[in-house]
């Protein structure tokens, strides 16, 4: 719950796949680039001279490291009035301290899912959402069934989903089929044709989205909906992005661990818990750390209210009512030291299940060459509802299982830094004022700023240098020369 009123200003307050081997689901309409990319412009982000120096001096104090554990704050700051709160304050507030917040229903007051999803009463407007989505399929996950960390999936049309839905409500919110919830469902991507929403200024920086609707082939922008006691378990969001949460009707319950605090609550075997709410984390045998776990933050999430989640913050996420939210995953200059910090902890993950099967498996050099090993090998693992399993020895191999581990690898993950990495270049050496998304000649130089950080370390990695970089243009470390140069010339008197 919130504690304490809603107050009328600030108050000081207290994780799909991005692999580019997995196909996504191809929806049964889809619009054409252009429409897509005028429906979801982004408000121009602006940073100033005075943020941009801030935010240059608080990671400077970092060393090129990432922030380190932090206790949950006693309350979530609550932000009022759209006109009160700028995105210097946003930068100050909750994205360099990496805390989360909620906004107000009046951020949103005027977006058209919240006109034209919801009836009069606040509940899901099931007409108009069969008049417009009917035939679309969506993707549906079981609530009431378990699958490693996450809930097993199905496909179905729209109108056979709300077609449950209804009988789930006359049936006093029961069915023999569970409790099911539409989850992960790329409406922006594949049938924009509506005014949807607006994307805040706060949240317009987000090169996810960015890298995604450069290539035209996906996205990081979901729609949820389900009934009341649908939930999600607990997870920290993909690349340890931020993510932005909008319930356009209905209530949710949010509970929430600072970065760290989840190590407390593996069990004896290294796990993480599929549900925090479950007695069995009393159980001192099982989780023997768990007393040494604070509470949850715990948020009440109101109809039209706008949660931001920081960077490696651990979650859970119940439905109170009936309720359709939109969702964005979103990587900036903010939190890419924390991608990179977690793409390292991902392939010595790997490295060590690998090695496991090194030491026990006959022949291993050679089961490392046969493809099927990849789906025998290595022992399913979650990370926030994907599963990996695969597995090999020989470096390429490596790079295919940290795909279906993380759904990225460093070959990867080069490649975006490349094409964020290019369009702030285009802006410093033009001196622009902006580019034609808005980018300002201050914030492409902190995201350039960032880019050159993360990327002098990924470019000296000894498994980045073990990959075959001859094809790429530019090379790593001719981007590398030029981001510095850039950076030196921006921030030249």
């Amino acid at each position: 719950m919130r504690v304490g009123p809603k107050p009328q200003a600030l108050v000081q307050r207290k994780r799909g796949a991005f692999c580019l081997l997995v196909s996504r689901l191809v929806l049964t309409v889809s619009a054409p680039a252009e429409v897509r990319r005028r429906v979801l412009r982004p408000v121009p982000s602006w940073m100033d001279r005075e943020t941009l120096a801030l935010a240059d001096r608080h990671f400077r104090g970092l060393g090129g490291g990432v922030p380190g554990i932090g206790q949950a704050p006693g309350r979530v700051a609550f932000v009022s009035e759209p006109g009160d709160f700028s995105y210097a304050d946003f930068v100050r507030g909750f994205l360099l301290p990496n805390l989360p917040c909620v906004f107000s229903s009046a951020f949103t007051r005027g977006w058209g899912s919240r006109r034209r999803w919801v009836t009069p009463a606040g509940k899901p407007d099931f007409d108009h959402l069969l008049r417009t989505y009917g035939d679309v399929v969506v993707p549906v996950a079981n609530c009431g069934v378990q699958e490693y960390n996450s809930n097993p999936k199905e496909h179905m049309p729209l109108r056979d989903y709300i077609t449950y839905w209804k009988e789930y409500i006359e049936g006093g919110y029961s069915s023999p089929r569970g409790c099911l919830y539409l989850k992960d469902w790329h409406l922006c991507r594949d049938f924009p044709v509506e005014d949807v929403f607006t994307l805040p200024v706060y949240f317009s920086s987000d090169w996810l989205n960015e890298f995604w609707d450069a290539l035209d082939v996906d996205d990081y922008r979901f729609v949820y909906a389900g009934p009341a006691g649908s939930w999600s378990p607990f997870h920290a969001d993909i690349f340890r992005s931020f993510s932005w949460s909008v319930n356009v009707c209905g209530r949710k319950k949010w509970l929430l661990f600072p970065p760290g605090q989840e190590e407390a609550l593996r069990d004896r075997h290294g796990n993480l818990p599929y549900d925090v709410t479950s007695p069995a984390l009393c159980d001192t045998h099982l989780h023997p750390r768990s007393q040494l776990a604070g509470p949850p933050l715990e948020i009440t999430q109101e109809a039209g209210e706008m949660v931001f989640v920081p960077s490696g913050w651990h979650h859970q996420v119940h439905n109170l009512d009936d309720t359709i939210s939109i969702n964005h995953n979103w990587v900036n200059g903010f939190n890419l030291a924390n991608m990179w910090c977690f793409l390292q902890q991902e392939l010595c993950a790997v490295q060590e299940e690998v090695s496991e099967w090194r030491d026990s498996m006959p022949d291993w050099h050679h089961h490392c060459q046969v493809e099927q090993l990849r789906v025998e090998a290595i022992s399913a693992r979650s990370l926030g509802g994907l599963q990996a399993q695969g597995g090999c020895g020989c470096q390429a191999e490596l790079w295919v299982i940290m795909r279906s581990c993380s759904g990225i690898n460093f070959e990867d993950f080069y490649h975006f830094l490349k094409v964020i990495a290019e369009k702030r270049l285009l802006v410093l050496r033009e001196a622009a004022a902006e580019d034609s998304a808005g980018l300002g000649f201050e914030q492409a130089a902190f995201d350039a700023g960032r880019i050159t950080e993360v990327l002098a370390s990924l470019v000296v990695h000894p498994n980045f240098q073990r990959v075959d970089t001859s094809a790429f243009s530019p090379q790593p470390k001719e981007l590398l020369q030029q981001l510095r140069e850039a950076v030196d010339a921006a921030v030249a008197p």
